[in-house]
This record gives C-alpha cells, structure tokens and sequence, in this order.
C-alpha cells in the first residue's frame, strides 16, 4: 500500500510540474548531425564580479541550419583525484542560441567548477551532449598536477549531467 502511494505521489507530481529528472536530462538536444568550430583565444582578465578568471573565444558553424529552438554550449571536464573517469557538467542555462552561420563567442570559465565539483581538465565546445566540437584545458597554477585531458573521441563517451551541480549560475552572468 505504501509503494502505491509513492507512486501515485510521484505520477501526479511528473504531471502537475510536467518534467522528471529522466526528462531534464533531456532538455538539451538536437537534430543537428554535425558541427565545426574551435576556440581561437584564451586569456586572463577580470570577470564582472572582478574576479581574475581564464576567458575562451571562439565560434561554431553547424552543418544545418539549425531550428530557432537550438542551442550549443560548454561541457566542463572535471577529474577528481580519487576517480578515474572524469565526470562532465553542461549548465543548461547557459546554452547560446546559434547566429545565422558562423556563431562567434566569448566567456569567462566559471571559477566556482573547482571549488564545487573537482580539478577541471578541460571545457569543450558542444553541440549537444557527447557531440565536442573542440577542446581547451586551462591554464595550470604553479605546482598543479593534473591529468591531461582525454582524446575527443573518448569525453565525447562520458555521461553529460545537465543543471548547475554547484548553484553559481546568478553570480556568473559572463561565463560559458
């Protein structure tokens, strides 16, 4: 009787709030079969909070035209020292509408990622989850060991968790 009502619970929560943690994992997806682009800068500058952080550029040109809906983004590579796989994260807020062909961009690497979730290795250009498009690492602090980033073929593998696992989206307006 109490697995019944856990169920109906959650059948009527999915209908009334219309999404799962099945369906976020969704939200972020594409008809678009191919993409090129590459990050032609990186710097460091101060962010909008004043911040000293690494700033990428760059642009991306789908092979399509992609529908007015679609949107590319920025998958952070993170390798905790006690795990072997690294983990990768896309906050789905941040995801850019394309222009029309070329879309160039330009943000600041959000300087919460290590704090929060591990040692970033990497931050990859997407056009949707395990479609990279390119790769950067970001610069080491003196005395940083960390792994060198994998092979695109081999991220572009890894499971992308959508959201923001670290609550710093409303204090990053400039990061990708």
């Amino acid at each position: 009787m109490k697995r019944r009502a856990t169920l109906a619970i959650a059948l009527v929560a999915t209908l009334l709030l219309g999404a799962s943690p099945a369906a976020a994992a969704e939200t972020w997806a594409t008809r678009l079969t191919c993409a090129d682009g590459e990050f032609t800068g990186q710097w460091d500058a101060e962010d909008d909070m004043g911040r000293l952080v690494t700033w990428l550029a760059g642009w991306i040109e789908p092979c399509e035209t992609p529908d007015a809906d679609e949107r590319f983004g920025f998958v952070y590579f993170v390798q905790r020292p006690d795990e072997t796989t690294p983990r990768a994260y896309v906050i789905e807020s941040r995801l850019r509408p394309y222009d029309e062909g070329r879309t160039f961009f330009e943000g600041a690497i959000d300087p919460a990622v290590e704090e929060h979730t591990g040692p970033l290795i990497g931050v990859c250009l997407a056009y949707a989850p395990g479609r990279l498009v390119a790769c950067d690492q970001p610069p080491r602090r003196p005395g940083q060991e960390l792994p060198p980033l994998p092979p695109l073929p081999d991220l572009g593998t890894i499971k992308v968790t959508p959201g923001d696992p670290y609550s710093t989206q409303p204090n990053c307006a400039t990061c990708v």
